[in-house]
């Protein structure tokens, strides 16, 4: 059991966002290496310079599937409001756009002014495609999650605890509660 999850854990892939870093006004060049900080040495880290480029990020999934010996981050620099007047500042992060910047957005990535909310028929299609995929893969999950429950009915009574964020019954009995007078002598906060 050890092997398959230790197997399973080297197929992994992440992928993480890169923007140049948001300054007070406009955006630092100096782009945090995200990687480093955060992820263990031995993650082998990918990095699409473009997050526009759709076969560089291709390439890049396809380097992450192949590699079967660790885990894998494909660290993907993108532009903060991409296509925007406010792109690259810290406005762009932090504040909406507005009717006019929305125009000039459109305008500037060739996208028809109206509808006021456009999304490209290509792009629907494979949202559409991607819900009927993970509705399947729910239905995979509740059937395993139900063999697992008749197997272990105590621990996913527990899993079903947690997962909904309730407390076990009688978490709360061992503790002291302070009396008036005590909670007057503690420190203010």
């Amino acid at each position: 059991m050890f092997a398959r999850g230790l197997e399973a854990m080297q197929r992994r892939t992440g992928y993480i966002d890169t923007p140049p870093v948001a300054g007070h006004n406009r955006v630092d060049p100096v782009v945090v290496d995200v990687a480093a900080k955060h992820f263990p040495p031995r993650t082998g880290v990918l990095t699409v310079e473009d997050g526009t480029d759709l076969d560089a990020t291709a390439r890049a999934i396809r380097a992450a599937r192949a590699e079967t010996t660790r885990p894998s981050l494909i660290a993907v620099r993108n532009h903060i409001g991409y296509g925007s007047p406010k792109q690259e500042t810290a406005a762009a992060h932090g504040e909406p756009l507005g009717a006019e910047d929305v125009k000039a957005t459109k305008e500037r990535l060739g996208w028809p002014l109206e509808p006021t909310f456009f999304v490209p028929g290509n792009a629907t299609t494979h949202f559409l495609k991607a819900v009927a995929k993970d509705k399947a893969l729910e239905r995979e999950w509740h059937i395993v999650l139900q063999e697992y429950a008749e197997k272990y009915p105590d621990l996913a009574r527990q899993y079903e605890q947690v997962t909904n964020g309730e407390l076990p019954t009688g978490w709360d009995s061992s503790t002291q509660v302070a009396s008036s007078t005590e909670a007057e002598k503690l420190p203010a906060m």
